[in-house]
């Protein structure tokens, strides 16, 4: 991981000196504004590595109900949806989203989510012809703050509340039950992607990107993964569990940017 932000920082370097260099032979359109529609489908998988094989079925691998087994997984999927609205610097563009997800999982329960995102990106625009189009590969990250849950039926998802075991209870690093704040299903996401602008009339454009997300686990998923190292230090050896999160995403979004 720590590979990953190094090569962010590089990127991040690499383009402002690009954007010094553009500011001296350029005198216009070096900087635009935007907005546009944002859609994402999210994919956490859960891995569960038991030390011992486990006796029953995996109903999830499909096997008879004479197999054991030593490893258990499953994926939890769903869209993530709303608007952004963007400033563009030629080599560096700064994202403000906001919209939902629905179908995000607290223990077995979905919830829906309303969340506030903030990404930078350092990007390359690669000019093609002469007709204005680019090619824009780019790399950058992005967090997403959840403001607000709600579960299947329209209730408000609460702050956890361990004297009456309502709102979000979790796993804490030490093994015990904790509760977590609606904030804590917050996440950071590792973000390449790559997209094209498109010239309109004037100084206005089309811009379109694919975006490929890898992201790093939320408090309340953290506490999960941490809770069960702890826990496997009191558990006999057959019930002993490596549980590990890996969550990615896919996005497309579409915007209208203006230059000036």
């Amino acid at each position: 991981m720590k590979k990953l932000f190094a090569l962010i920082t590089v990127a991040a370097v690499v383009g402002t000196a690009a954007f010094a260099q553009e500011v001296k032979s350029q005198k216009d359109g070096l900087f635009s504004v935007g907005l546009g529609a944002v859609g994402s489908v999210i994919s956490s998988g859960y891995t569960l590595n038991y030390a011992q094989d486990q006796p029953g079925i995996n109903s999830l691998a499909g096997e008879t109900s004479n197999s054991t087994y030593k490893k258990k997984s499953y994926t939890n999927s769903y869209g993530d949806f709303g608007g952004f609205v963007f400033f563009d610097a030629t080599y560096a563009e700064v994202d403000v989203l906001f919209g939902g997800s629905n179908g995000l999982k607290i223990g077995t329960e979905p919830v829906s989510e309303f969340k506030l995102g903030f990404a930078v990106y350092g990007k390359y625009p690669i000019k093609m012809g002469d007709k204005g189009l680019k090619i824009v590969p780019q790399v950058g990250i992005q967090y997403d703050l959840v403001l607000g849950a709600w579960d299947s039926l329209g209730k408000a998802v609460a702050d956890g509340n361990l004297s009456n075991g309502t709102g979000i209870i979790g796993l804490g690093s030490d093994g015990n039950s904790k509760a977590y704040k609606v904030i804590d299903l917050s996440t950071l996401q590792i973000k390449i992607g790559v997209g094209a602008d498109f010239p309109l009339a004037g100084r206005f454009y089309l811009t379109g990107r694919y975006i490929f997300g890898i992201g790093i686990n939320s408090l309340y998923e953290q506490g999960i993964v941490d809770g069960n190292k702890k826990l496997n230090e009191t558990r006999a050896e057959a019930a002993k569990v490596d549980y590990s999160i890996f969550t990615t995403s896919s996005t497309l979004r579409l915007g209208v940017g203006f230059q000036f």
